[in-house]
């Protein structure tokens, strides 16, 4: 069976637009949501007298290599706007972005196909007003940066057939994947705390100064989480809106402890809360010098909890488990930003 998944992004939430862009994801799944009611009555004993259809909240979840043709879409559609692009060194072309999250801005939503092939037949199923509500961004040693998480949409429908909003679920549409397809890797990526940040004015780009670089990390991982919910009113059975609520940002970093180390045990019972910033590179270059890069900033964290580690007699690696929150930083009130620079020079 091959499948194969088409995304575009939506100008209005929830209005349809075909898609054009095709993407290579490890797993997208499609929950239709479609629940039941189910009376409980005298007379029935144990059984169930009748069910009716009940509210429509189609939602599913997303693991996909964290590519630059794939990465901004998902970014946009996880409560984070674009705020500006500029020229990268190195390069001609405007493909620097800069997204930040966002707290005003509606969300940002996509048309989603996906194509179920097989054996000469294709089934498809398209979606609207798809939004991110959890994406978690996982850089480990030895492996593939992985984008994981799940969605949100107001409805789902078979190709051909009408959303209840009048649009139209498009067609099969013809794959054609972009290039490169290549992803980030671990291998060019680092972590650093700590130090002052700032932001400029025009280019929206943040700069981290006199942080500490960490060579010794062997896993970081961050989740963005827009709390969001499907809300349901009396004139439909489906969703009628999606609700964002509490933005929370949560993050983790394991390091080697093999030489023993309390320089986060002690910012933790300090109550230090400063950056911490990751940058992943690609192997690959725009215009032969300029690498991709992929940085997620925190412009301020406080670690909430230091995972010391077992005393063990055991000679197995020793490592140490740092985890806690972003929070809003008060000279560039910001809690996240994201820097991105890849091929595209027309936005997403």
């Amino acid at each position: 069976m091959i499948n194969h998944i088409l995304i575009k992004a939506e100008s209005t939430l929830g209005t349809f637009v075909t898609p054009d862009v095709t993407l290579p994801v490890k797993s997208w799944t499609f929950n239709a949501g479609q629940s039941r009611l189910m009376r409980e009555e005298t007379g029935a004993g144990r059984g169930t007298t009748a069910i009716e259809i009940g509210a429509y909240e189609p939602s599913g979840s997303f693991e996909a290599y964290a590519t630059p043709a794939l990465l901004p879409y998902l970014i946009k559609a996880a409560g984070f706007n674009t705020v500006t692009k500029s020229t990268p060194g190195g390069a001609t072309n405007a493909r620097n972005h800069v997204f930040l999250a966002d707290d005003t801005a509606a969300l940002k939503s996509l048309s989603v196909q996906g194509q179920y092939v097989g054996n000469g037949t294709t089934v498809t199923y398209n979606q609207r007003g798809v939004v991110i509500n959890k994406l978690t961004v996982t850089f480990t040693a030895k492996e593939y940066v992985m984008v994981t998480g799940d969605y949100f949409c107001l409805e789902q429908r078979k190709a051909g057939d009408n959303f209840s909003n009048g649009n139209t679920s498009a067609a099969t549409q013809s794959p054609a994947y972009p290039t490169p397809l290549e992803a980030f890797s671990f291998a060019k990526a680092t972590l650093t705390y700590g130090g002052t940040i700032s932001k400029d004015g025009t280019s929206k780009v943040f700069t981290q100064t006199s942080g500490t670089a960490l060579t010794n990390v062997e896993s970081y991982e961050v989740t963005f989480d827009q709390g969001i919910t499907q809300q349901v009113f009396l004139s439909s059975y489906y969703a009628g809106r999606l609700k964002e609520g509490k933005r929370k940002i949560t993050f983790t970093f394991t390091v080697d402890n093999e030489t023993p180390s309390a320089t986060f045990y002690d910012r933790m019972i300090a109550g230090t809360q400063e950056p911490l910033f990751i940058l992943g590179q690609t192997n690959s270059y725009i215009e032969s010098t300029t690498p991709y890069d992929f940085e997620i900033g925190l412009p301020k964290v406080d670690y909430g909890n230091v995972e010391t580690g077992a005393l063990s007699g055991s000679q197995e690696a020793r490592s140490l488990t740092v985890s806690g929150e972003g929070i809003i930083e008060p000279v560039t009130d910001n809690d996240a930003v994201i820097r991105f620079k890849d091929a595209n020079d027309t936005g997403y």
